[in-house]
């Protein structure tokens, strides 16, 4: 599946046509997407895939260029590993400094420890992967704003 087949993809899985969809994404006409889509097949511009990743940001920018991963955002890598930075740093001053380098080996001053890092870990997936849905959520109900606008 090449870009062009992922974008209609996305289309067609957020419950849009052509025009209503390069509406949705702030395009003046669907000529642009009709290039893309249609006969010509032209690969889109970067202004394209901007748009249609700021409208839609449950649609995860690595899958849509490369075609690798999920087409819709599950976990936010990039907070993950902020937030595991910070919990390192955390745990490096509680355990007096024992942290080799940030990453995760750690000698730790007990048990308890642990089972905390455990937790806090499997709640902030919990809590990543709940934002991604509530991600698609939000972008399923402004379509259908949409629609009922346009309906009106």
């Amino acid at each position: 599946m090449n870009i062009n087949d992922r974008i209609e993809l996305v289309i067609r899985e957020l419950g849009f046509n052509k025009n209503s969809f390069s509406k949705q994404i702030g395009l003046t006409s669907n000529t642009v997407l009709q290039n893309i889509l249609g006969g010509r097949k032209n690969k889109p511009s970067y202004d394209v895939l901007s748009k249609i990743l700021l409208t839609f940001d449950s649609i995860d920018a690595n899958w849509l260029i490369t075609g690798e991963g999920d087409m819709y955002k599950t976990t936010f890598n990039s907070t993950v590993n902020i937030e595991k930075a910070n919990v390192n740093n955390a745990l490096g001053h509680m355990s007096g400094g024992k942290f080799k380098g940030g990453d995760m080996n750690v000698t730790k001053p007990n048990n308890k420890l642990d089972e905390y890092e455990k937790l806090y870990y499997e709640t902030f997936d919990e809590l990543t992967k709940t934002k991604g849905e509530l991600l698609k959520a939000k972008d399923r109900i402004i379509i259908l704003q949409d629609k009922l606008l346009n309906n009106s």
